[in-house]
């Protein structure tokens, strides 16, 4: 554990307490010896996209959480439709882990500036080691249309951001190769060598499939002296998709998830452990194989030795009565499962959609958050600290209304789930803070 993520602990868990008007409830977790009751707060829903002119639609939301100032950044694109043709760009908007809204921002936009060139599907992560002391900076990522939607030409590009939200240089391109358009842009930190990783899946624009899971490694000052390849095996039969990415610090790996075809529609949860040092395949791998189909998946790290993964399991055949609901497993740093597969949201009749997970590096507490979708629609939300007895834990409501997508970072002493739902007419990005009351100190840390 980083030093500096121990710096008043005590001190940021009692700024992490809502302010007040706050819900208060209490769960059940077996991280304890006792299956005593652990008490939490869920904060007031906070609005977190202010409105411009020209009020756009906002979607996809990611969050992270800056260590060195106890405040999280908050990203997502907006969307503007007119008739034919959607303009997006990518806001963020900072605010405390006690849930003070401080300012918004423009990260990259195509709409605004003029050029008609859409971002889109951003992702964050914090890099506490860019900077000075107590500054540090975040990369954003995001899909970037370099032609304007004249011809299939999306790309990765990103761009770093001080803590206060001003611009660290201009954007700069991740990915572009030949005959590829690429999505799902996901960004995990090194915490050895403090270079970002970044995933995104590719598209192969001459026979429209998906051809693999694609990785590259970015500086810290935001270079690319290192080519990008791909980290899944290049097969269009298989169609690999939707990846996501964590790094453990214990053996300075990163695990990349993603989705893909076993056979026929059928899904499966695929993984690939990948050098921290000069970001090579060490294996490709198999994470579930149910017969039925599996998307979607989201990953964690405990930073020692676990990963959390959870994913869609979607029942049915579209588009005729699909089921989705929310399943998780944990691994080893070596890819090994550690326990059962677990459903963590199974209701017959209701969807439980795109799962977000965090795991506290402190508490080692994990969190998974998911939109559900039935007679009452609501963010959800699981958590526990230990996966040796979840068959009494039941999941709980973070937020009323459905949203099309949620993202959760977990602070020093507290959660931040972010989603997108309309309001009246518009979409925006709300949040809401998760506080366990009770705080388990690690007795090893590093």
């Amino acid at each position: 554990m980083k030093w500096y993520r121990f710096l008043a602990l005590w001190v940021t868990f009692l700024l992490a307490l809502p302010l007040s008007g706050s819900s208060y409830a209490r769960q059940a977790s077996p991280g304890f010896a006792s299956p005593e009751a652990v008490d939490y707060w869920l904060s007031p829903e906070m609005r977190i996209s202010q409105p411009i002119n020209e009020e756009p639609d906002r979607f996809i939301p990611a969050v992270a959480y800056n260590w060195n100032r106890n405040e999280y950044l908050v990203v997502w694109h907006n969307s503007w439709d007119y008739g034919s043709y959607q303009f997006t760009d990518i806001y963020a908007r900072r605010l405390t882990a006690s849930g003070q809204l401080l300012n918004q921002f423009i990260v990259a936009s195509g709409y605004e500036t003029g050029d008609g060139k859409n971002r889109y599907s951003p992702a964050v992560v914090y890099n506490p080691a860019a900077g000075a002391f107590l500054e540090g900076e975040y990369l954003v990522v995001y899909a970037y249309d370099v032609d304007g939607g004249t011809t299939k030409n999306v790309e990765v590009w990103g761009r770093r951001v001080k803590w206060d939200g001003s611009w660290k240089g201009p954007e700069f391109q991740i990915f572009s190769w030949g005959n590829r358009e690429f999505g799902h842009p996901r960004v995990a930190l090194n915490g050895s060598s403090y270079e970002y990783f970044v995933v995104a899946h590719a598209w192969d624009t001459t026979t429209d499939k998906f051809n693999d899971v694609a990785g590259r490694r970015v500086t810290i000052d935001g270079t690319t002296p290192y080519s990008g390849h791909n980290i899944s095996t290049q097969d269009q039969v298989a169609q690999p998709q939707n990846p996501d990415v964590a790094y453990i610090y214990t053996n300075n790996e990163f695990l990349v998830v993603w989705a893909q075809h076993w056979s026929g529609p059928d899904k499966d949860i695929f993984a690939a452990r990948v050098r921290g040092d000069n970001d090579q395949v060490i294996t490709e791998f198999c994470l579930d194989s149910a017969g039925i189909e599996q998307d979607y998946p989201a990953v964690a790290s405990d930073d020692v030795d676990r990963y959390l993964v959870a994913w869609n399991q979607i029942y049915g055949t579209w588009p005729y009565s699909l089921d989705y609901d929310v399943y998780a497993a944990e691994f080893n740093r070596f890819g090994s499962r550690q326990g059962d597969v677990f459903g963590l949201s199974t209701y017959y009749g209701a969807d439980e959609i795109f799962p977000a997970v965090a795991i506290n590096q402190t508490t080692k507490q994990r969190f998974v958050t998911w939109g559900y979708y039935g007679n009452n629609s609501s963010i959800m939300g699981f958590s526990w600290y230990l996966p040796s007895n979840l068959s009494w834990i039941l999941p709980f409501p973070i937020a009323q209304g459905l949203g099309n997508s949620q993202a959760v970072a977990a602070g020093m002493a507290n959660y931040l789930v972010v989603y997108d739902k309309y309001l009246m007419s518009d979409e925006h990005i709300y949040g809401t803070l998760y506080t366990p009351f009770v705080i388990f100190i690690p007795l090893v840390v590093r």
